[in-house]
């Protein structure tokens, strides 16, 4: 019963982080055309797609810590989710293009949640089983990104009236993702249980089986992370500094923030691209989507054996180290692409190195949820996880501006990507000794 529990409150944490893809994938496709029905443009698709990144900027840090001080981990869920189904059913009603866009900013706040989740799974795992179990929570977002465009197919042909509401292709996303977030909402309450709960439960019984000894266990199966007494006494203020004003650490929210920045910028690149140069439908990017997804789901489901093998800091060097080089043909390759429709070496000129990237980033993606889970304090996993969150938005705002704006000018939109994994690469080797847990004695008292 006690292991079957445990499974459930994990399968939640998944169908979250699952929903979480699917709503980008359909929200996404039909986001332009469902604003220009409430005369919006491609300024307010950009205020639209910004606006989930940008309110899960503050709620990111504020739920982690929030989970930090209370550990439960099931009400910020619950909260969270009433925020997902209220932004999610504004969108569905549209209105207007503003309605719709604070629909999105709403929806926004419950992301914060996302990061609440890894912490409680950090918190309550030990080293050697942490990143296999991360992994495979993460593919979970990976799938609902591959099944989502399977929804739009479905609500194609829907046109029907909601009272006032027009229900079809474009405002079904929203209904359908109110739904989903429903029905998760259900789940959490009847079947997650804070992961915290077993942990105590564990504790107990081995208490009461072997005494003194188990407590001497389980300090030495936490030796992985850094495990400082939290306490409210000092200056926060100072206490912060103390925890995340290290090399290692901002090497680490570094690498973060570059590889999502990376991939906003060659994903909003892409589709104009293939239109532009290879003259590419929507099925054809689709088609190329999909099977990008598709690698990521199966790189996740590598590394969740390979993590057992290699360490944190080297898978996080594995992948800078292949992003780069991607990087480094596709500003060689793209100054001299030329328009050619059905020109095969031309697409595995463009494919090859796509690919090689999207191959890459789980690398990065795990290996940093994984290391700052060692390099900071147990007490304070959900404020790190929360603050990394705040990373991955802000580079998923920026990102798509960056491509945007200098879409063409490959020099200077490539250039930069390179310049910033070189920076995160000489603060990684920099670090690199420090990218691992030390030992308790040796750990600095935030107090």
């Amino acid at each position: 019963m006690f292991v079957s529990s445990l499974r459930l409150s994990y399968i939640v944490i998944f169908f979250l982080n699952f929903l979480t893809g699917i709503e980008y994938a359909v929200i996404l496709p039909t986001a332009l055309q469902f604003l220009q029905r409430y005369g919006g443009n491609q300024v307010e698709l950009g205020f639209c797609l910004s606006a989930y990144s940008f309110s899960s900027l503050f709620s990111s840090p504020i739920m982690g810590r929030w989970s930090d001080k209370t550990n439960n981990t099931k009400l910020i869920i619950i909260i969270a989710n009433f925020f997902q189904i209220a932004g999610s059913f504004m969108y569905f009603m549209g209105i207007s293009t503003w309605f719709i866009i604070a629909g999105r900013l709403v929806a926004g706040i419950g992301l914060g949640v996302v990061s609440v989740t890894f912490s409680d799974v950090i918190k309550n795992t030990n080293a050697e089983e942490r990143s296999p179990i991360l992994s495979r929570i993460m593919v979970g977002r990976q799938i609902g990104m591959i099944i989502g465009p399977v929804f739009n197919f479905a609500m194609l042909n829907l046109n029907y009236k909601i009272g006032p509401f027009l229900l079809d292709k474009l405002s079904a996303p929203g209904l359908l993702m109110t739904g989903a977030w429903t029905l998760l909402q259900i789940v959490v309450i009847f079947f997650y249980t804070n992961l915290n709960d077993f942990n105590k439960k564990a504790e107990e019984t081995s208490d009461e089986q072997t005494g003194l000894l188990a407590s001497e266990s389980a300090a030495q199966s936490y030796n992985s992370i850094r495990v400082v007494d939290n306490s409210e006494t000092g200056p926060f203020i100072l206490r912060l500094y103390n925890e995340y004003i290290r090399d290692e650490v901002i090497a680490v929210y570094c690498s973060t923030f570059t590889v999502f920045f990376m991939q906003t910028v060659l994903e909003t690149m892409l589709t104009p691209f293939t239109r532009d140069y290879f003259n590419w439908s929507d099925i054809e990017n689709s088609v190329l989507y999909g099977l990008a997804g598709l690698e990521i789901m199966i790189v996740f489901v590598l590394l969740s054996f390979l993590s057992k093998k290699i360490k944190d800091r080297n898978l996080l060097m594995i992948g800078i180290v292949g992003n780069l080089l991607t990087l480094i043909f596709l500003i060689v390759y793209l100054p001299m692409a030329e328009p050619s429709k059905g020109n095969i070496q031309q697409y595995l000129l463009f494919i090859f190195p796509v690919f090689g990237n999207v191959f890459s980033l789980p690398f990065i993606v795990l290996a940093s949820i994984s290391l700052l889970s060692k390099i900071t304090s147990v007490h304070s996993q959900g404020l790190s996880q929360g603050i990394r969150r705040t990373v991955v938005g802000l580079a998923c705002i920026l990102g798509p501006n960056w491509g945007g704006v200098f879409y063409k000018q490959w020099y200077i939109m490539i250039g930069t990507l390179i310049l910033l994994l070189t920076m995160s690469l000489i603060m990684s080797i920099l670090s690199f000794k420090r990218l691992v847990a030390q030992p308790i004695t040796s750990r600095l008292n935030l107090n």
